[in-house]
């Protein structure tokens, strides 16, 4: 199996990479995801339950021809407060539920809880919608205060170092709005590490000078 697996285990509810591209967040959302470019529109329905449709943001990309990005985001304001309700049991229920899973190998379930949000996500694998090839698949469920985010994503074709990074950056991109952004971060991080290490002048051991003969 692609290195892609364990990667995306320690990388998929970190905080966001991306520092460009199209920011994904309406109105009353507490939540943000960013991709290259912008998305579009789609209906999205259920492979079991025909009448079982749903407006969603998605967003597809070729990379060298051989793999194929697809995401499927939605992000719903709600007045009631559903954050409590979302156990780690109801979350791996919500996340199994989601078409076509029952036709993968699921290799994790993970389950998290911040201040803000509490946040779920599967990973698993098994054959593209056709048949015709391999396919990596993440569900994530991110519930905050006053809004419900969804993500469905998959990376279809042969591995890619490309490809499975751009799928792992965008991934990672998903965060709450009250989030530090991840450059900014780092670069306060960076500044802290430089000003805690002194100048090499100032560390090495000067050795004493040598007393010129009379």
């Amino acid at each position: 199996m692609r290195l892609l697996l364990s990667t995306l285990l320690l990388m998929v509810l970190s905080l966001p990479a991306m520092a460009e591209g199209f920011v994904y967040s309406p109105e009353g959302c507490e939540f943000q995801i960013t991709f290259p470019s912008e998305p579009q529109v789609t209906r999205r329905c259920h492979d079991k339950v025909a009448d079982k449709c749903a407006l969603m943001t998605s967003y597809t990309e070729v990379i060298s021809l051989d793999a194929t990005l697809n995401f499927y985001v939605s992000c719903r304001s709600s007045e009631k407060n559903y954050r409590e309700d979302f156990s780690p049991d109801l979350m791996r229920t919500s996340l199994l539920a989601r078409p076509d899973v029952d036709r993968l190998e699921v290799y994790d379930i993970n389950f998290q809880e911040s201040d803000q949000a509490v946040m779920g996500s599967l990973l698993g694998a098994g054959p593209s919608p056709n048949g015709n090839d391999p396919m990596i698949y993440v569900a994530q469920l991110w519930v905050g205060d006053a809004s419900v985010f969804s993500l469905e994503a998959e990376l279809i074709g042969p591995q890619s170092e490309e490809a499975d990074q751009h799928f792992a950056n965008i991934l990672r991109s998903l965060h709450h709005n009250d989030w530090e952004p991840p450059q900014a971060a780092e670069e306060t991080a960076s500044a802290g590490e430089e000003k805690a290490v002194p100048p090499a002048a100032e560390t090495e051991q000067k050795e004493p000078e040598t007393p010129a003969e009379p």
